[in-house]
């Protein structure tokens, strides 16, 4: 990879923040964990990132309501949720209307390698100009 790439990382359990930035990390990527919806968008507002990988389910303001957020940004970056799902059946409608959007997904519990080829995918391979 020729730059260094930028990465939001949005999850609430910070044994998996820790373990997904490390990762990141040491495969080339400038990482920045956040627990919250609320605490990624300060972030936002302050710098920008290529790239939010984010969790769905947390307390204060959840994944949808960051995407919906991130979607109002005059740059929005690029989005990977990452996500367990859930049977209910509104949180299905959300999760569909997300990848109708266009908004990767990758579920829970997910390889580190699989993470990898997608996030390099993403900001690499699908955005060569970037």
């Amino acid at each position: 990879m020729d730059s260094y790439k930028s990465i939001l990382l949005v999850d609430d359990n910070l044994f998996i923040q820790e373990i997904v930035a490390d990762f990141l990390r040491n495969s080339g990527y400038r990482v920045e964990a956040a627990a919250n919806g609320n605490k990624a968008l300060l972030r936002l507002r302050e710098k920008s990132f290529d790239l939010v990988l984010t969790d769905l389910i947390m307390p204060q303001e959840d994944g949808f309501s960051l995407i919906s957020s991130i979607k109002k940004l005059p740059t929005p970056p690029l989005i990977i949720v990452m996500t367990s799902g859930s049977n209910d059946k509104v949180f299905q409608e959300k999760l569909k209307a997300l990848q109708d959007q266009g908004v990767k997904m990758i579920w829970k519990p997910f390889s580190k390698e699989d993470l990898l080829q997608m996030v390099n995918d993403l900001l690499y391979y699908a955005n060569p100009s970037s």
